[in-house]
């Protein structure tokens, strides 16, 4: 091996072939044969001049891309003059600087390119991340009763980029208005006197990202059948007390309703000795509750505890001692 000017010997270099190490650079080699007879010379090979050409420089312009379901991208490779990519799928075609990538899954291509005049190669990868196209859905309650508010959430998946809630409502369920300033992923409704449907639309601005619709969620409002004083029967949708008796000089105050759980009886004006009967009813007349007690004093107050009821309408007798009041309560 040629070295620094002059020739050395390569030490274990003595067969008739030889395989160089690993070279980064250009080096000149040459063999010898010499005889250990009395006489004979030593005779030398050719110089064989290795040249070490350099490996190309391959690179891509979209190394990581990003989109939903249907992102296409279109791929450049520089640095050598033959390109070979793999793999196949999504691509318009495997050999050339550029193709047009669409893949369904996400995927690392690699591009191979060789410079033909010295026949070195080298690679260079991009890969396309596929994200799920937006799914929403929403919940909440399907029915209120008149007068309240319904809180509804949502859930969402996929989509890339920004994303931005729309909440809408119908009051038929085919058209569709969108709600003012309704751009978070939960919506509390403004007090609800009529039934509405509501539905939430997610739209991401990801490459090839399709925006979302969520299901139909329809709220209807309570109704109860009551039958008032006289007798008349007629539909209450109205959440305040309805008081069907007068006849009490007991003062009575029922609150809160609607109540979600705990109802305050607070009884006031009462005789000593007053006998107390509190009764609840369901919308088929079905007692549900009860509580009995005797005032100590002029007032009185107690808790009914609602919230393993369903959601609707009750009535609540309240019965002080051959006096009887009857209210509507609405448990949510």
């Amino acid at each position: 091996e040629y070295v620094n000017g002059a020739w050395a010997n390569i030490s274990g270099g003595t067969g008739n072939s030889f395989t160089t190490p690993t070279l980064t650079a250009t080096r000149q080699y040459r063999a010898f044969v010499a005889c250990s007879e009395s006489g004979c010379g030593t005779a030398y090979s050719n110089t064989g001049i290795l040249t070490i050409n350099a490996v190309p420089t391959v690179t891509t312009n979209a190394p990581t891309t990003v989109g939903c379901e249907g992102v296409s991208k279109t791929i450049t490779a520089s640095g050598a003059n033959t390109y070979i990519w793999s793999p196949s799928t999504g691509l318009n075609t495997t050999s050339g600087a550029t193709v047009i990538a669409t893949p369904s899954i996400s995927t690392t291509y690699t591009v191979t390119g060789t410079n033909t005049t010295t026949g070195c190669s080298n690679t260079a990868t991009a890969s396309i991340t596929v994200i799920p196209d937006p799914i929403v859905s929403i919940s909440g309650p399907s029915s209120v009763t008149s007068g309240a508010t319904a809180t509804l959430t949502s859930t969402a998946t996929g989509g890339t980029g920004t994303c931005v809630y729309q909440w809408q409502s119908s009051t038929n369920g085919t058209t569709w208005s969108s709600i003012s300033g309704a751009n978070s992923s939960n919506y509390t409704t403004p007090a609800l006197t009529t039934a509405r449907h509501y539905r939430l639309t997610l739209t991401c601005n990801g490459t090839a990202c399709n925006a979302a619709t969520s299901n139909v969620l329809q709220i209807s409002i309570i109704a109860i059948k009551e039958t008032d004083i006289k007798g008349d029967s007629n539909f209450v949708t109205l959440p305040e007390v309805l008081l069907l008796d007068k006849g009490n000089p007991a003062a009575i105050n029922i609150f809160p309703n609607p109540t979600q759980d705990l109802l305050n009886v607070a009884l006031s004006n009462l005789a000593q000795g007053a006998e107390i009967s509190l009764r609840l009813f369901d919308a088929t007349g079905k007692l549900v509750s009860t509580y009995n007690a005797v005032a100590i004093s002029d007032s009185y107050t107690t808790q009914l505890r609602l919230g393993q009821l369903a959601i609707g309408l009750y009535s609540l007798e309240v019965r002080i001692d051959d006096t009887v009041n009857t209210y509507k309560v609405a448990k949510e």
